[in-house]
């Protein structure tokens, strides 16, 4: 076989590859997983902390599901025993801005249950889990009797 003939053949066979890896099903990108709400827990640590040291009467606990349709919200890892329906809670995100204020409207052993109010921003962030739930003080239950 001449050299040209050769090269012929080559280039015609890389051309033919080519073309049928340029048909072939290309392999879908794979999603990126979304970003994660709320804080690391680590930080949500760091931050429980550092506030519940420069306010001992403060609850802060982490919201563990919401139900954005019903404006409801549920927050573990806080004290419940220390609420009562009424009491209110503010919702902070990762940056520490108020996202929402609620009222808790149900105790249980180990979440308490929020109804929170249209967020006090645009309304273009919602709760998320892993939020922080905040009351500042210790309601003064005495003064409402």
């Amino acid at each position: 076989m001449t050299r040209t003939k050769t090269l012929r053949i080559g280039f015609f066979s890389l051309l033919a590859a080519m073309l049928l890896a340029g048909c072939a099903e290309q392999p879908k990108p794979v999603a990126s997983a979304p970003p994660p709400s709320g804080i690391s827990p680590s930080d949500y640590d760091n931050f429980k902390n550092m506030y519940l040291s420069t306010n001992p009467d403060a609850r802060v606990g982490r919201v563990e599901a919401v139900l954005p349709d019903d404006h409801r919200l549920a927050v573990g890892d806080i004290p419940t025993s220390d609420f009562q329906v009424g009491d209110v809670v503010s919702i902070l995100d990762g940056s520490l801005n108020v996202v929402a204020d609620g009222k808790v409207v149900e105790v249980s052993d180990d979440l308490l249950y929020v109804k929170y109010y249209p967020p006090v921003n645009d309304g273009s962030q919602q709760p998320q889990p892993g939020e922080l739930a905040v009351r500042a003080e210790t309601p003064d239950r005495d003064a409402t009797r």
